[in-house]
């Protein structure tokens, strides 16, 4: 939807344009979405109409120091500083900048908000397309498409089955995260209901996927604890920290907590999402230092770019032998072979009257009150 200026009207009328003329100048703008090249107007005129930035295929702006000379006219008749921000070309240089705030202390303007276009990904105001990159208006919700790919992975933790559904956008990037399981009632609806659409949402509304994911790091402690059947995922505090840690991993890249709590559980590279979205000659790894292919990005030189931090380099080895070391001696166990009979094991769920609940089977028994809740219908 584009809106002309509702002012321009007024401005054109106080020129002494004709009605006719301001209908045809109005209709003009709302086509080209620029003022620029209409032929009914005066060349002397154009500078009226200039804004803060450019519009459609329109190049004429107001220079910052127009900005910083109005700025100076109204200050010494406000008391505080003027909320008013001074919009620069995308080609603005360092020195140019200096020389800004240097011409705002001269006229005694008490505070300065420089922006430069296009220096942020996601800004407040854009009047164009760059190529094929649409920016997004800041607070707008970037929707995944309606027919998208998504990842479903089914762990059990604690005794109880889940299913972690991660939808993602067509360049790959998370944008959703839905957990169900067989329980009705259970406290996976509520990280539902809560949890999980409130990280959701803060993904589509721009929120970096680093700094979505402390909903779930700073979430309360979980009902659902313990042991799980996840290859390299192997212990959690509960289903928020299982997401956090699965969501680092295979859209961050980052396995620290494999690493440093169990390093022969590590996955490889091409195991985790991230990197199944990286074409495979950037998959290889160095030989002796040398790239297999000249030119292309060698496996050490992804990693560093996608993970940060390469976790597939262990003493003495480079990251081709550490692979092969993994290969070799990588036992990824079974939740239900490793943990044999769970009769009588300490969940970490405290029961209402203070006592700490037993894990019995898919039931939570306590000892004391001799009461049961879970899959087993008890007290």
């Amino acid at each position: 939807m584009r809106i002309v200026n509702q002012t321009v009207p007024l401005a054109l009328e106080k020129l002494e344009y004709t009605p006719g003329e301001r209908e045809e100048i109005i209709q003009y703008i709302d086509k080209n979405e620029t003022i620029e090249g209409c032929g009914i107007l005066k060349e002397e005129h154009l500078p009226v109409f200039d804004c803060a930035i450019s519009s459609g295929t329109g190049t004429r702006t107001i220079s910052p120091m127009g900005h910083i000379k109005m700025l100076g006219a109204i200050q010494p008749f406000v008391s505080g500083a003027i909320s008013k921000t001074i919009n620069c070309p995308n080609n603005t240089s360092v020195e140019e900048i200096q020389e800004m705030f240097y011409q705002g202390w001269k006229y005694g303007i008490k505070a300065l908000a420089i922006y430069r276009d296009g220096s942020k990904a996601s800004q407040p105001v854009t009047t164009k397309k760059a190529s094929k990159l649409e920016v997004l208006v800041r607070g707008q919700r970037e929707p995944l498409p309606k027919l998208r790919e998504a990842m479903t992975q089914k762990v059990k933790i604690g005794g109880i089955s889940l299913f972690v559904t991660a939808g993602e956008y067509e360049d790959g990037r998370l944008g959703e995260i839905f957990v169900n399981s067989f329980e009705r009632g259970s406290e996976v609806n509520r990280l539902f209901n809560e949890v999980a659409i409130q990280f959701s949402m803060g993904l589509q509304y721009g929120i970096p996927l680093k700094e979505a994911k402390e909903v779930l790091d700073k979430a309360g402690l979980s009902q659902i604890i313990g042991p799980t059947d996840h290859p390299f995922i192997v212990q959690v505090r509960g289903v928020e920290d299982f997401l956090s840690q699965w969501i680092a991993a295979h859209y961050m890249g980052d396995i620290s907590f494999v690493s440093k709590n169990n390093p022969e559980l590590r996955p490889l590279p091409w195991e985790l999402r991230i990197y199944q979205k990286i074409p495979p000659l950037h998959l290889i790894p160095t030989i002796a230092g040398e790239t297999f292919y000249p030119g292309v990005p060698s496996l050490e030189e992804t990693i560093e770019r996608i993970s940060g931090m390469n976790y597939w380099l262990d003493e003495r080895l480079d990251t081709r032998r550490t692979i092969e070391k993994i290969k070799r001696t990588r036992a990824w166990g079974n939740f239900e072979a490793a943990s044999g009979d769970s009769s009588g094991k300490i969940t970490g769920r405290i029961h209402e009257c203070g006592t700490m609940m037993e894990l019995d089977g898919s039931c939570w028994k306590c000892p004391r009150c001799k009461t049961s809740t879970g899959g087993c219908g008890g007290g």
